[in-house]
């Protein structure tokens, strides 16, 4: 991914695209859940406090300019939600956001709820790389909250250093169920990927623009303008309507 450039953004009309024109250094840490919104969807997160407080919601185009060309983040039709960041509040992805996290811990599923783990991946997840993802039971709950609401969703996590990607996984979730991380990144990185079949294959992809192909905005490039640290989440925020 690019670290140099520049995105600032200015202020969105009422409707029609994004304009962000600034500083585009990749963040070092993405712990997020995506999702194709629908109106189940939305409302269900609106009204849980715990995901509200830490939803947003792109429903517009956001246009930027990359190494003086012009490029554009088009979301899918009902917009991308975005649950950010979510993860261990005492970890170092915890402590690398400056805003509160939305703690893993706090989201469970039901323990008979079947769920594809990361371990599934055999030796490609060693002890260490589990202790950086997300409990069993916080994939449990991403399953049940996909099948209630008929919803495509896909927890993705990367950590990044000096520019280079030294963890990439994700969780797919709806209409497929897949679990995949990069086990040599570059431009199309060799990713281990499994699904419920037990089809474990390494296939040649960049796993972000590949999840959120699936989500319905797929990516022109491996740059993505919602990992810069510039981006500004806030003008996103979810509204929720006042009780």
């Amino acid at each position: 991914m690019p670290v140099d450039g520049h995105v600032q953004w200015t202020a969105p009309a009422a409707s029609g695209p994004t304009n962000l024109n600034g500083s585009n250094h990749m963040t070092w840490y993405a712990s997020e859940v995506f999702a194709r919104c629908n109106d189940a969807l939305l409302s269900a997160v609106r009204n849980d406090p715990l995901l509200a407080a830490h939803a947003y919601l792109i429903d517009a185009p956001v246009e930027y300019t990359l190494h003086d060309e012009p490029g554009v983040f088009a979301p899918p039709e009902g917009g991308l939600l975005v649950i950010r960041p979510v993860c261990d509040p005492d970890t170092d992805c915890a402590e690398w956001h400056s805003s509160e996290v939305l703690s893993w811990h706090a989201l469970a599923g039901q323990a008979h709820t079947p769920v594809l783990a990361p371990e599934s991946l055999g030796g490609h997840v060693d002890s260490d790389l589990r202790d950086e993802l997300p409990p069993d039971d916080f994939f449990r709950y991403l399953k049940e909250l996909s099948i209630a609401h008929k919803a495509d969703l896909v927890y993705f996590y990367c950590y990044m250093w000096g520019g280079d990607t030294e963890i990439e996984y994700a969780s797919f979730f709806g209409r497929r169920e897949e679990v995949s991380f990069v086990v040599k990144s570059g431009v199309l990185s060799q990713v281990a990927r499994n699904d419920p079949n037990n089809a474990l294959r390494v296939v040649e992809l960049d796993l972000l623009s590949d999840a959120l192909s699936y989500l319905g905005a797929p990516l022109a490039s491996p740059f993505c303008i919602l990992h810069t640290r510039s981006f500004p989440w806030e003008s996103f925020r979810l509204r929720v309507p006042a009780l």
